[in-house]
């Protein structure tokens, strides 16, 4: 792959994340407008409720008019996303369940095997750092100059990446995907195992990291130094995602998919007793999954299905953040 069209889908995926985690944590205040927060439970329903056939169409489609019109909607979304509840929540949403797959899958489709962890390392890095700059510079940016304003600018480098990675994308189409997948994967035992895996890491990842302002400020933390350091570990996090793409496609990508779960729940239960220190060792265990998974299921099931099992396995992640963080979390009425 390209270095160039690598920089470009890295660049999609910052942008993504960035107006995604920035508007989400802005939500509430008083710097979105009024409608937001029906914006943003619109953009998790529309997201939810279409990326898995977003799978099915990438991997039945020419990936180079994938990015076309996802860029062009994703722009339009941006741009509409200060005057219409619409803007953020069903055009951006729908924009964001393609392009959330298109960086990732795309490159593993004509990738030799090798190298794959580090094939999409770039892109996963830049999920964290899409992150890192909505806590440290995107807010900071709205104060400033306003939502409208803000908008343009991202919507202008979502634009350049996606045009540039449109021209430099090879011609991408495997042609061979079956309808009979589903009735193979329904019958495979790896198949479920990895959306079990799916549903707790992210649901255990949510509910940590929602975790970890108030447990800063039991310590003394105010929210600017809360929001630096945990803003920084995501900068952290990005950087050893390289590291641990490399590692996987050394000894198996499974081994640092179980360890970076079961890392991350021990971080659950040391976070009240020191909360810095375990941010910091929740940073190395959070970098064991992004590359390795979309790494992980295309040796499992090859390149001509793999967006079609990750647009499954997103499913499957929202409906472990929505039990085990969000509104449908049955268990924190037990836990006193």
């Amino acid at each position: 792959m390209n270095i160039l069209v690598s920089i470009f889908l890295s660049l999609i995926i910052f942008s993504l994340e960035a107006w995604q985690r920035g508007l989400v944590t802005l939500s509430k205040s008083n710097m979105v407008p009024d409608f937001f927060t029906s914006s943003t439970s619109m953009y998790f329903i529309v997201v939810a409720s279409t990326i898995f056939i977003m799978g099915l169409i990438l991997d039945n489609t020419n990936a180079r008019k994938s990015i076309l019109i996802g860029t062009g909607l994703a722009v339009i979304g941006i741009l509409l996303t200060p005057y219409t509840v619409y803007g953020y929540g069903l055009i951006f949403g729908i924009a964001a369940s393609l392009m959330k797959l298109i960086p990732f899958s795309s490159p593993l489709k004509i990738s030799s095997g090798k190298h794959d962890g580090l094939t999409v390392a770039p892109q996963a890095s830049s999920k964290n750092f899409g992150g890192a700059f909505c806590m440290l510079v995107l807010g900071a940016v709205i104060l400033s100059w306003g939502l409208p304003i803000t908008s343009i600018i991202v919507a202008f480098i979502f634009g350049i990446a996606g045009i540039g990675a449109y021209y430099l994308m090879p011609d991408i189409k495997i042609e061979g995907w079956k309808i009979s997948i589903f009735k193979e994967l329904a019958l495979d035992w790896k198949f479920w195992l990895m959306m079990i895996y799916f549903f707790l890491m992210c649901g255990i990842f949510y509910v940590v990291v929602a975790l970890f302002m108030p447990a800063l400020k039991t310590i003394g933390f105010s929210n600017t130094e809360s929001i630096f350091l945990i803003g920084m570990s995501y900068v952290v996090t990005g950087i050893l995602r390289f590291g641990s793409a490399w590692l996987g496609d050394k000894i198996g990508h499974w081994k640092l998919m179980l360890t970076g779960t079961l890392g991350m729940l021990g971080c659950y239960f040391l976070l009240p007793y020191n909360p810095v220190l375990t941010i910091w060792i929740f940073t190395i265990f959070s970098t064991m999954h992004t590359a390795n998974y979309w790494a992980q299921c295309k040796q499992l099931w090859g390149p001509k299905y793999i967006a079609t099992i990750l647009g499954l396995g997103y499913v499957s992640m929202y409906i472990g953040a929505g039990i085990l963080y969000g509104k449908w979390a049955i268990w924190k009425h037990f836990i006193t």
